[in-house]
């Protein structure tokens, strides 16, 4: 069985090429015939925090499309070239490994860069060492409500006239922010167990947040695979924990999770780090706080929460 679950996760080690013709935007706005976007995000997390805060004075576009999982993404040229001339570039500063020879040919002052994460504190460590930085920050909704202020600035000054609607919609994202931050501790107050087992090491802030302790199959990028010993260490938490399932992502191969948990003899489940959406989750007209309030009611049944 070892033998096979070694043989599967080889398998696995296949690069999945995606070819994204021309500016392949996916666009959220709530003004109507939006077109080419004024603001464009990195990544889904943020343009959804984005189109939130820019209300109807912007369309918002993301540079990596949903459903792409986006470490690692490189822009195509026409990407590039859409970034470039959008008035506002909102990101996490952590995940974009383009960010360097993006902005190295740009002019200082446009687009507006809005660094959603600036000031906030990261946690660094884990599989990606010592000094590595942890970027899903968005998975913890007080670290957003940080990020919310830093957007609307960075808005701001892309549209100086906007500056009552950003602050307005900032302080209402900030606000269903801390709402769901309080569903989070109420839901995982009392539970049997407190171990989280993921596919990829996306929930330190989480786990953090609300008194959780991760375990992570892969690194903080799920291109990083497991070696036999963190397999064997996985298996080996699992049986001492009591873990009754294994989490997995729906914009990665499941199959290592799988494979672990069938090795286990425990179920698996969702646990989305919300990085771009499924096309299942678009169709079903899901968003951030859907996302993370289906997160919270997995970790409930899967912790034995009451």
């Amino acid at each position: 069985m070892r033998r096979n679950l070694k043989q599967m996760i080889m398998m696995i080690a296949v690069v999945a090429v995606l070819v994204i013709a021309g500016a392949a935007y996916y666009v959220l706005s709530n003004r109507s015939g939006a077109g080419q976007p004024t603001v464009v995000a990195s990544f889904y997390p943020y343009q959804f925090f984005t189109a939130r805060i820019a209300g109807d004075r912007h369309t918002v576009g993301a540079a990596i499309p949903p459903g792409v999982e986006p470490h690692d993404w490189e822009p195509t040229p026409n990407g590039a070239a859409t970034m470039a001339s959008a008035r506002a570039f909102v990101y996490n500063g952590y995940v974009e490994g383009f960010l360097a020879n993006f902005f190295r040919d740009l002019p200082p002052d446009r687009p507006v860069r809005v660094n959603a994460s600036a000031g906030i504190d990261v946690i660094r460590g884990g599989d990606g060492g010592p000094g590595a930085v942890d970027p899903h920050l968005w998975l913890d909704p007080v670290r957003v409500e940080a990020s919310a202020l830093n957007i609307a600035a960075g808005l701001t000054l892309a549209d100086p006239a906007g500056n009552a609607t950003f602050t307005t919609n900032a302080a209402k994202l900030r606000q269903d922010l801390a709402t769901l931050d309080a569903e989070f501790a109420a839901g995982l107050t009392t539970c049997g167990l407190r171990v989280i087992v993921t596919q990829h090491e996306a929930f330190a802030y989480l786990a953090a947040r609300y008194n959780l302790t991760q375990y992570a199959i892969q690194g903080l990028s799920p291109d990083q695979e497991p070696s036999p010993a963190k397999i064997q260490e996985i298996l080996q938490i699992v049986n001492r924990t009591h873990t009754k399932y294994i989490f997995y992502e729906e914009l990665v191969n499941p199959a290592v999770a799988r494979a672990l948990a069938d090795e286990a003899h425990v179920q698996t489940m969702v646990l989305s780090p919300i990085e771009g959406l499924s096309p299942q989750e678009q169709q079903r007209g899901d968003d951030y706080f859907t996302l993370m309030r289906l997160n919270l009611a997995n970790l409930r049944a899967a912790l034995e929460c009451t």
